[in-house]
This record gives C-alpha cells, structure tokens and sequence, in this order.
C-alpha cells in the first residue's frame, strides 16, 4: 500500500465512521455489504488494518487483520464493525455514544519474521516507537500497534505486557514462538485536521 493522500485518508476515516454510526442507529447484525465495483481503485487494494474506536476519550474496541485478505475499504468496513459492536472486551457502541465517538484506523505493511533466540534478542531488533509486534506460537497471540509504545515506552514494559495479552508467563519463552515486527500508516480526525491547518498556513 503506498501513502495515502489527505483526502484518501479522509475517505477512510469517514468511511469508518459511518459503518459506526448506522450500526448503532440501525442496530444492525454486520458490517454492511461493500461493492468493489463502485470503490476508487486504491481503496480495492488488499490491505491488513486496523480500527480503535473511543467513546469519551475511553477505549471501546479495537479489531483488525495482519495479513491483507480483503480490499481496503472492505477490511476497513468490517474492522469498524467489529470493533465497535463485538470486540468482547467492552461493550457495544451505542446511539447515545455517537457524540463522543472518536475512530483511528493504522493500515499495516508486511509483517517482517524476525530471528530471535529469546527475550533479549527480540530486544534488540524491535525499534521503539516504530514497530507493532506480534508474538505467535499457534493458539496463543498477541499483537501491539505502535501507539502502544506512547503508554509503554519501556521496552521492556512493552514486550512483558505484549506477553501477558497473549497468554505467556513472564518468565515464558517457548522455543516454538515466532515473532514479528511490522510499521504502520495510522491516522484519525486530530491528524486529518492538523494536516488542514499546516496547509492554511503555508
């Protein structure tokens, strides 16, 4: 996936938004159905995302894929959904919260193996507030973005929690794990009008 322009970004932000919006009017059951005919050709690409959605500044979900299976703007439809209403950490996004709803999508590039014999070697390689990390050893994942390294910048902070919310003791390291790293293209409203003002000012 290339870099995005600003009204791409716009597009899928919107676009996010509004899966959001009519689900919780609607009370919908799923995503809705996206037609790839009718999509910009850049939003048809195969991409892996992300969507975090917040209700009042609080995290109330966040779901997304590593690998790019679905179109764009497809990925990014169903992830909006999942997030809002099935992300069994928290409850639903209601009508009552659209006021105060806030979305952030990342759109992930490839995810990078990485060669690692333990904790420290994984260390080493991962770059701090650069890299998402996903640890996978079959049943057991777990997978942080970027922005976590903005409540973790410890890295060591970081990896322990990464191992707790994929289900590792602390002191845990099987040697049937493997590890990755991958960079992100992540924005929401507060980047999108940022962009707006720097552009006013030039």
């Amino acid at each position: 996936m290339t870099h995005l322009e600003l009204p791409q970004r716009t597009w899928l932000i919107e676009l996010a938004e509004q899966t959001i919006r009519n689900g919780a009017a609607r009370n919908a059951s799923g995503p809705p159905t996206i037609a790839h005919d009718e999509l910009p050709l850049w939003a048809r690409t195969p991409a892996a995302t992300f969507v975090t959605v917040y209700v009042d500044g609080t995290l109330n979900g966040c779901v997304g894929t590593l690998m790019p299976v679905r179109p764009l703007a497809e990925d990014i439809v169903t992830n909006a959904y999942r997030a809002a209403f099935e992300d069994p950490r928290f409850t639903g996004v209601t009508a009552n919260d659209l006021a105060d709803l806030f979305v952030h999508v990342a759109i992930l590039g490839p995810l990078e193996p990485l060669t690692v014999d333990d904790e420290r070697d994984l260390l080493e390689q991962i770059r701090v507030g650069v890299d998402g990390v996903v640890l996978d050893d079959g049943d057991r994942r777990g997978t942080f973005l970027p922005a976590v390294w903005a409540k973790l910048p410890d890295p060591r902070a970081f990896l322990g929690q990464l191992k707790r919310k994929a289900g590792f003791a602390d002191d845990e390291w099987p040697a049937t794990l493997q590890t990755y790293r991958f960079s992100v293209d992540e924005f929401d409203r507060s980047d999108l009008s940022e962009t707006d003002e720097r552009r006013e000012k030039r």
